[in-house]
């Protein structure tokens, strides 16, 4: 038994012993085969570790110990973004996104409540580039031509009321199907060229992406002004479905571009 000094003079030190969780009391090591592997290291091989406290009184102070930790992380964020609000919101806001760097150092303020003028001058750059990226794509959005895409979604919104759940339009050259529900792009429409990414239909504009030239961004821009009479061409052309890319075997749809079962889920 240990004495320690107190003001009444030395006292016996009052333990708590507890059978060693990693264990069970053993003091060895097993695998999950019942392999004996050696002593186990969280108790030394005595079965057994004593503590000062009781378990609930730990517990106490473990929950007291991360309200701390809490206050302090909300505490600091706060300091951080009044001396910088800008730079607080992109790291926020890139945090969110993903970005490694800046969760990064979203972390070091959460611990110390700031940056070194190094890592400011990073955070500038970084929302600088995003200013620029932003306005650049602005300029695209722009320059882009400008798509109808009522009637293809009008016979997506049909197959999609008929219950089907991947829906696709093929035409010659790339096919094109509807954002799913959730998605970050609500209402766009994808365009593929082999499970290459174009770029999408939105609000009215096709927004190529580098992949796709111009020759072909003219072209969609060509098909969705009338997009069935397109696919259908698409079918004839190929012998397959536009829809279910199936091979077409019947004369009358083979004719058609389009099997009569697609034909009535997409309404044409």
């Amino acid at each position: 038994m240990n004495y320690i000094s107190t003001d009444r003079g030395f006292e016996a030190e009052t333990s708590y012993r507890e059978i060693c969780k990693k264990c069970s009391g053993r003091g060895q090591f097993v695998s999950w085969s019942g392999r004996i592997l050696g002593r186990c290291f969280a108790c030394n091989g005595v079965g057994h570790k004593e503590f000062k406290n009781r378990p609930e009184q730990r517990a106490q102070a473990r929950a007291a110990s991360a309200a701390r930790r809490v206050r302090s992380t909300i505490e600091n964020l706060a300091c951080f973004a009044g001396q910088y609000p800008a730079e607080a919101k992109w790291l926020d806001e890139a945090a969110a996104r993903g970005f490694e760097f800046a969760q990064s150092l979203k972390g070091k303020v959460e611990k110390y409540g700031e940056l070194t003028e190094n890592q400011i001058a990073a955070i500038a750059r970084c929302m600088a580039s995003d200013a620029e990226r932003a306005q650049a794509a602005q300029a695209r959005e722009a320059a882009a031509p400008t798509v109808s895409t009522d009637k293809l979604m009008a016979a997506f919104d049909t197959a999609r009321n008929a219950g089907l759940k991947r829906l696709k339009m093929r035409f010659v050259g790339f096919d094109a199907s509807p954002a799913k529900e959730g998605s970050s792009n609500p209402g766009a429409i994808y365009v593929k060229a082999d499970g290459l990414y174009l770029g999408k239909i939105m609000n009215g504009k096709f927004l190529a992406s580098r992949d796709c030239d111009a020759e072909t961004a003219a072209r969609v821009a060509r098909v969705m002004n009338d997009p069935l009479a397109e696919a259908v061409a698409y079918g004839r052309k190929t012998g397959s479905c536009c829809c279910c890319g199936r091979e077409l075997t019947d004369p009358v749809s083979v004719a058609n571009g389009i099997g009569p079962i697609c034909a009535s889920n997409f309404g044409l």
